[in-house]
């Protein structure tokens, strides 16, 4: 059976280890992560996961690449929000956008 996800370009942008960017591709999407803490990076690499070290700002993607981006408690810990969220924005086709945000006290 064919996965209807198979056309989905996804990313999770602080993925952690992996948890979602590995079901993501068990469901036939193209799923990258970007995680910022190099022990969970290699974690996930460790097991075959798409994802890469370093810090969303700094990397590179073809315009309108992905389908849908996940952030999920990002944003409010990275110096300069709104740039983020706008070099984001420019690698999206804005189909969908899965984002949460936590006050920090």
């Amino acid at each position: 059976m064919r996965s209807r996800f198979v056309q989905i370009k996804f990313l999770d942008v602080g993925c952690g280890a992996d948890n979602f960017v590995r079901t993501a591709a068990e469901l036939g999407m193209q799923a990258h992560g970007i995680e910022i803490h190099e022990t969970n990076a290699k974690c996930a690499k460790n097991r075959k996961i798409n994802v890469l070290h370093g810090e969303f700002r700094e990397r590179q993607f073809e315009a309108a690449f992905f389908d849908f981006i996940q952030l999920k408690q990002v944003l409010e810990y990275v110096d300069a929000p709104v740039s983020s969220w706008q070099k984001l924005s420019g690698s999206s086709h804005f189909k969908i956008w899965s984002v949460s945000m936590f006050p920090i006290h």
